[in-house]
Protein backbone atom coordinates (compact mmCIF):
# COMPACT_ATOMS: atom_id res chain seq x y z
CA UNK A 1 0.00 0.00 0.00
CA UNK A 2 1.09 3.43 -0.34
CA UNK A 3 0.37 6.57 1.45
CA UNK A 4 -3.03 7.22 -0.11
CA UNK A 5 -3.98 3.47 0.79
CA UNK A 6 -3.90 2.66 -2.71
CA UNK A 7 -2.67 -1.19 -3.78
CA UNK A 8 0.68 -1.16 -5.51
CA UNK A 9 2.60 -3.90 -7.25
CA UNK A 10 6.34 -3.72 -7.97
CA UNK A 11 7.52 -4.23 -11.25
CA UNK A 12 10.49 -4.06 -13.50
CA UNK A 13 10.01 -2.83 -16.95
CA UNK A 14 12.99 -3.61 -19.54
CA UNK A 15 13.40 -1.72 -22.70
CA UNK A 16 14.56 -2.77 -25.94
CA UNK A 17 17.69 -1.67 -25.46
CA UNK A 18 17.82 -3.22 -22.18
CA UNK A 19 17.25 -0.03 -19.79
CA UNK A 20 15.00 -0.87 -16.57
CA UNK A 21 13.19 0.82 -14.44
CA UNK A 22 11.71 -0.08 -10.81
CA UNK A 23 8.55 0.72 -10.05
CA UNK A 24 5.92 0.45 -8.14
CA UNK A 25 2.28 0.51 -10.23
CA UNK A 26 -0.74 1.43 -8.35
CA UNK A 27 -4.00 -0.89 -9.32
CA UNK A 28 -6.11 1.05 -11.11
CA UNK A 29 -9.95 -0.82 -11.55
CA UNK A 30 -10.65 1.99 -14.01
CA UNK A 31 -8.02 1.52 -16.62
CA UNK A 32 -8.63 -1.12 -19.00
CA UNK A 33 -5.39 -1.32 -20.83
CA UNK A 34 -2.60 -3.56 -19.47
CA UNK A 35 0.40 -0.76 -17.77
CA UNK A 36 0.01 3.13 -18.27
CA UNK A 37 3.15 4.72 -17.44
CA UNK A 38 3.82 8.70 -17.51
CA UNK A 39 5.81 10.46 -20.71
CA UNK A 40 9.39 10.40 -18.91
CA UNK A 41 9.60 6.96 -17.92
CA UNK A 42 8.59 6.13 -21.44
CA UNK A 43 11.19 7.86 -22.82
CA UNK A 44 13.93 6.47 -20.46
CA UNK A 45 12.76 2.72 -21.81
CA UNK A 46 13.03 3.77 -24.84
CA UNK A 47 9.95 2.42 -25.59
CA UNK A 48 9.02 1.57 -29.26
CA UNK A 49 5.98 3.49 -30.52
CA UNK A 50 3.18 1.56 -32.03
CA UNK A 51 -0.09 3.72 -32.25
CA UNK A 52 -1.78 6.81 -30.71
CA UNK A 53 -5.08 6.35 -28.68
CA UNK A 54 -7.44 8.23 -27.31
CA UNK A 55 -10.20 7.90 -23.97
CA UNK A 56 -12.02 9.50 -21.79
CA UNK A 57 -11.23 10.10 -18.16
CA UNK A 58 -13.87 9.34 -15.02
CA UNK A 59 -15.03 13.14 -15.38
CA UNK A 60 -15.26 12.39 -19.23
CA UNK A 61 -12.78 14.66 -20.26
CA UNK A 62 -10.71 13.80 -23.76
CA UNK A 63 -6.98 11.86 -23.29
CA UNK A 64 -4.95 11.32 -26.43
CA UNK A 65 -2.13 9.30 -25.62
CA UNK A 66 0.37 7.17 -27.34
CA UNK A 67 0.64 3.35 -26.70
CA UNK A 68 3.81 1.03 -26.82
CA UNK A 69 5.05 -1.91 -26.47
CA UNK A 70 7.38 -3.22 -22.99
CA UNK A 71 8.40 -6.23 -21.74
CA UNK A 72 7.75 -6.95 -17.76
CA UNK A 73 8.56 -9.59 -15.61
CA UNK A 74 4.18 -10.71 -14.81
CA UNK A 75 3.20 -13.88 -12.71
CA UNK A 76 6.90 -14.68 -12.73
CA UNK A 77 7.30 -14.90 -16.57
CA UNK A 78 8.55 -12.50 -19.40
CA UNK A 79 5.16 -11.14 -21.44
CA UNK A 80 4.97 -8.47 -24.04
CA UNK A 81 2.49 -5.72 -22.67
CA UNK A 82 0.96 -2.58 -24.02
CA UNK A 83 1.66 0.63 -22.45
CA UNK A 84 -0.39 3.46 -22.33
CA UNK A 85 2.14 7.13 -22.10
CA UNK A 86 -0.59 8.80 -19.72
CA UNK A 87 -0.56 10.57 -16.01
CA UNK A 88 1.98 11.37 -13.27
CA UNK A 89 2.38 7.84 -11.95
CA UNK A 90 2.49 4.28 -13.04
CA UNK A 91 -1.33 2.68 -13.27
CA UNK A 92 -1.81 -1.50 -13.64
CA UNK A 93 -4.88 -1.88 -15.89
CA UNK A 94 -7.34 -4.31 -15.29
CA UNK A 95 -6.20 -6.14 -18.87
CA UNK A 96 -2.90 -7.32 -17.13
CA UNK A 97 -4.30 -7.91 -13.79
CA UNK A 98 -6.76 -10.04 -15.29
CA UNK A 99 -3.58 -12.46 -16.68
CA UNK A 100 -2.41 -12.96 -13.39
CA UNK A 101 -2.48 -16.86 -12.62
CA UNK A 102 -4.12 -17.29 -9.43
CA UNK A 103 -3.45 -21.22 -8.72
CA UNK A 104 -4.50 -24.25 -9.88
CA UNK A 105 -7.31 -23.80 -7.91
CA UNK A 106 -8.79 -20.38 -9.88
CA UNK A 107 -10.69 -20.51 -13.24
CA UNK A 108 -11.54 -17.88 -15.91
CA UNK A 109 -13.66 -15.71 -15.48
CA UNK A 110 -16.71 -15.44 -17.48
CA UNK A 111 -17.04 -12.55 -19.87
CA UNK A 112 -19.96 -11.64 -18.01
CA UNK A 113 -18.19 -11.33 -14.67
CA UNK A 114 -14.96 -9.88 -16.68
CA UNK A 115 -15.90 -6.45 -14.76
CA UNK A 116 -15.43 -8.07 -11.18
CA UNK A 117 -11.51 -9.37 -10.93
CA UNK A 118 -11.42 -11.44 -7.79
CA UNK A 119 -7.72 -11.69 -7.60
CA UNK A 120 -6.54 -14.41 -4.92
CA UNK A 121 -2.97 -15.30 -4.49
CA UNK A 122 -1.86 -11.88 -5.69
CA UNK A 123 -1.15 -11.13 -2.37
CA UNK A 124 2.56 -12.14 -2.04
CA UNK A 125 3.12 -9.10 -4.85
CA UNK A 126 1.27 -6.04 -3.31
CA UNK A 127 2.81 -4.23 -0.31
CA UNK A 128 1.24 -4.00 2.92
CA UNK A 129 -1.52 -7.18 2.59
CA UNK A 130 -0.82 -9.48 5.74
CA UNK A 131 -0.84 -13.16 4.53
CA UNK A 132 -4.17 -13.88 5.22
CA UNK A 133 -5.65 -10.49 3.25
CA UNK A 134 -7.03 -11.02 -0.65
CA UNK A 135 -6.56 -8.44 -3.11
CA UNK A 136 -10.47 -7.55 -4.62
CA UNK A 137 -10.51 -5.15 -7.64
CA UNK A 138 -13.54 -3.90 -8.98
Amino acid sequence: MNGLLEAVVGLLPRGPAGGELEIKAVIDTGHSGQLALPPEMVSELELPHQIKGSSATADGTKVDYSIHTDAVVWDGQPRRVGVDTLGLSPLLGMSLLNTFAAGPWSAPLPAERRHAFHVVGLREHVEGLDADDAVVAR
